[in-house]
């Protein structure tokens, strides 16, 4: 990981811990298909009342568009609503995951973008699962090492995924 990246992830700790009176944070480990391929995103998530922000690294390994396996950063914002009995919860929001790779021909950028849907369900007081939808779009930008070239292009993106979470302290839902 680069010194842009770690910096960021520095700041948001930061932000989080000062923050961290009014907040429910979360570990959550979830695994999922899309257009890309198979992965894997283990994501910090913190909520201030019911909006819930996520921070994490998202493992593609050799898929559709990656040769070696590749790590990336990924961010997220999701609105929570509670169902009545507490248990159960809905959530749309957004994600983004941002990615590099170099390749024997090529330095390769890919930026996936998705408005998700999700649902999920409190096992107990500290762990929950949940199940989300999205769709979105995939950009990517190669530099052709060659010739010196710029290739961009957009594909539509769909997602599925589910995921366990770890919910720490003591706040149930």
């Amino acid at each position: 990981m680069n010194k842009f990246r770690l910096s960021i992830l520095f700041i948001f700790f930061v932000v989080l811990r000062s923050t961290s009176q009014s907040t429910n944070e979360y570990l959550q480990l979830s695994t999922g298909y899309n257009r890309i391929g198979f992965y894997n995103d283990l994501a910090f998530k913190f909520e201030i009342k019911q909006h819930q922000f996520s921070l994490g690294l998202r493992h593609y390994t050799l898929d559709n568009f990656f040769e070696k396996n590749t790590i990336g950063m990924s961010f997220g914002y999701n609105y929570i609503i509670q169902a009545q009995n507490e248990k159960f919860y809905f959530y749309p929001g957004i994600s983004t995951g941002f990615f590099k790779e170099n390749k024997s021909y090529a330095q390769v950028y890919l930026t996936d973008l998705k408005l998700i849907n999700g649902v999920g369900y409190n096992i107990n007081k500290h762990w929950l699962i949940n199940y989300q939808l999205g769709l979105g779009v995939l950009k990517t930008k190669s530099y052709l090492v060659n010739v010196g070239e710029v290739s961009k292009i957009d594909y539509f993106n769909y997602e599925i995924s589910v995921g366990l979470t770890y919910r720490f302290g003591n706040s149930a839902k």
